[in-house]
This record gives structure tokens, C-alpha cells and sequence, in this order.
């Protein structure tokens, strides 16, 4: 959780201000992510009934990997906003699932 938010935050920033994008545009898109965040926490609970936790961390983390890898090959800040949601809407249940784990010890 903390590596795909706290390195991925930078990293947008730097390809768009590379690419020429203005401050306003950079800050929705670093939006986008605690958008995903918030959005899909209700969900989280009916996903691990319905599919299990390891199952749901698992699916998770290949979707958010297959972002990441995504964003080297979608030259397009459209598609970034995009990525940006899904990678906090996948994040979320690592966190949650991370949390409820380290409780329960």
C-alpha cells in the first residue's frame, strides 16, 4: 500500500510535468487515487465475503501491477486519471486486508 501510493504520487508528477502539463491539470490527477480510495471502501467487505481475502488481495495486487505497467506504455494523461482511480480502488483492500490482519495477531 504505502509503495504504490507514497512512489507512485512523485513519479506521476515528474512524467507530466515532463510531458508539459499544467500544476491544475497534475493536481486532479493526484486526485484520482484517494478518489479510488474512498470510493470502493464500502465495497471492500462484501468483495472478501464474495471472494475471500487471500483471493481479493491476490486479484488486487496483479491488477494493480498490470497499472503500473500501464502507465509505461500509455503515453496518454487521459488514461493516467484513469490508472490513477483503479490503482486506489485496488490498494484499498491491501490496506483494509493489511490492517484487519495485523489486528487480529
Amino acid at each position: 500500500f504505502g509503495a504504490a501510493q507514497g512512489l507512485s504520487s512523485p513519479l506521476f508528477t515528474l512524467l507530466m510535468q515532463k510531458q508539459g502539463m499544467s500544476p491544475g491539470l497534475i493536481g486532479l490527477s493526484a486526485a484520482m487515487m484517494p478518489l479510488g480510495l474512498i470510493l470502493s471502501a464500502s465495497f471492500v467487505p462484501a468483495a472478501v465475503r464474495l471472494v475471500g481475502a487471500r483471493n481479493l488481495a491476490v486479484g488486487c495486487s496483479l491488477i494493480g501491477a498490470l497499472c503500473f505497467l500501464g502507465i509505461g506504455y500509455l503515453q496518454n494523461w487521459l488514461a493516467w486519471y484513469v490508472i490513477r482511480f483503479i490503482i486506489g480502488v485496488v490498494i484499498n483492500p491491501l490496506y483494509i486486508l493489511g490492517e484487519v490482519w495485523a489486528l487480529s495477531l
